[in-house]
């Protein structure tokens, strides 16, 4: 799993091992074997990663249903929820050299999961559950999603363009559904009820000086995979700064 077990130390040395110390990830940290460093992935390009977010949230107000409604996330009062156990594979492209092709994808089980699903992909035009039956919020909250599957392509042309086609995680937002990228285990009602989870269609990205890129695209509305309409289209895109220091 992606992300790296932190050193500690106690009385001026470690009291965990070298091995759990400098391992990149958790599975690396308690077998000692990366799957990334083997020959057959680094030929590829390939890598394996993921994470796992759990949290517990207790409501001073003791709502007699468990819920703290409006809230969606951490929508259970006083009850631990597994919220993300996230698995993807990736190749990403090379922006170095000349064309390059990649893509990624990324599977999600966990509470978190029905609030990422997309209409005609886990989830039926009437709401239904295709893949793990109806959600119940009270009991049967863990679902599967498939929030990211997507062909990445790197173009050397102009300052180089990198497209995403696909489906995907929105550019919309401070915040976002991926656990490790957020500050706060809650999440504001703006991104939890005002900005998209995912999209389908395609993005193009060029870098234009410096730090400072835009990305245009065209996307099949909010939260949706397919679509019925022909005027389900809409533009999407931005500028982004990018101040060179990482975190």
């Amino acid at each position: 799993m992606a992300g790296g077990a932190g050193a500690h130390e106690l009385g001026g040395g470690s009291y965990l091992p070298d091995r759990i110390q400098n391992a990149d990830g958790v599975i690396e940290a308690f077998t000692g074997y990366d799957i990334n460093e083997t020959q057959f992935m680094k030929s590829l390009g390939l890598r394996i990663g993921g994470w796992i977010d759990f949290g517990y949230s207790h409501n001073f107000e003791d709502p007699r249903n468990d819920l703290n409604d409006p809230v969606t996330f951490n929508f259970r009062h006083d009850h631990a929820l597994l919220n993300q156990a996230n698995l993807f594979i990736e190749r990403a492209v090379s922006t170095d050299g000349g064309w390059d092709i990649g893509g990624r994808v990324d599977f999600m089980i966990g509470s978190d999961s029905p609030f990422t699903q997309a209409v005609g992909l886990e989830i039926s035009d009437a709401g239904k559950q295709k893949w793990m039956g109806d959600t119940d919020q009270l009991h049967n909250f863990n679902k599967l999603a498939l929030p990211q599957a997507y062909l990445e392509i790197y173009a050397p042309v102009l300052n180089g363009i990198t497209a995403k086609i696909g489906h995907f995680y929105t550019i919309i937002g401070n915040e976002v559904v991926t656990a490790p990228d957020n500050f706060f285990y809650s999440h504001a009602y703006t991104m939890q009820y005002g900005e998209p989870f995912t999209h389908t269609g395609a993005l193009f990205s060029m870098p234009l000086v410096n730090n400072l890129s835009v990305t245009v695209g065209a996307v099949n509305g909010w939260d949706s995979f397919t679509a019925d309409i022909d005027d389900a289209w809409n533009f999407i895109g931005g500028l982004n700064w990018d101040n060179g220091v990482e975190g």
